[in-house]
């Protein structure tokens, strides 16, 4: 949503301006419908431009009891930042973060409900940011995959090029 809908005066003129914040607003807007307005326990979101690995789904499904018996967690994703083919071997193996990775990720409501709290009205930074910001500042980590089950496709958007994506997600 890029009409401000629920912004002020100021903050509909930021965020029909520039676009991260753009992006911002919709982030804020789709985590807000799906925990607030309909109450969803957990959620998994995922950006257009990414393709997944068969088993994608079933990550999620098979760790997400993880999101409630260890409060240190607030994730778990598809991605791994430094799951480059020289450097993986186990599709099985799991690690911890203390990076927010993004790129298709499994977030319960209870880290919502905080991260809400210290978003900003009119963000100059990516959404991710104010969620890496959160992690950080709650001392939270995610769960990822040896193995990264997705990936950029995409060769534009508003932080990749086509030469970015040349050098690192192909």
């Amino acid at each position: 949503n890029t009409t401000g809908e629920g912004l002020n005066a100021d903050q509909e003129t930021w965020v029909l301006t520039w676009n991260l914040a753009k992006i911002g607003h919709h982030y804020w807007v789709v985590f807000e419908r799906i925990f607030m307005d309909y109450a969803h326990s957990h959620a998994v979101f995922v950006e257009e431009d990414l393709v997944f690995a068969p088993d994608f789904l079933a990550l999620f499904r098979s760790t997400a009891w993880l999101l409630e018996e260890d409060d240190s967690l607030w994730c778990v994703s598809g991605w791994n930042d430094n799951g480059f083919k020289t450097t993986v071997r186990d599709q099985c193996r799991l690690q911890r973060t203390s990076y927010f990775p993004g790129l298709g990720f499994l977030l319960p409501r209870k880290a919502w409900l905080h991260l809400r709290t210290m978003w900003p009205p009119a963000a100059t930074m990516g959404w991710d940011y104010w969620f890496r910001v959160g992690f950080d500042e709650m001392k939270k980590e995610c769960i990822i995959p040896e193995v990264s089950r997705s990936h950029h496709a995409g060769e534009h958007g508003s932080s990749i090029n086509t030469e970015k994506q040349r050098q690192f997600f192909r």
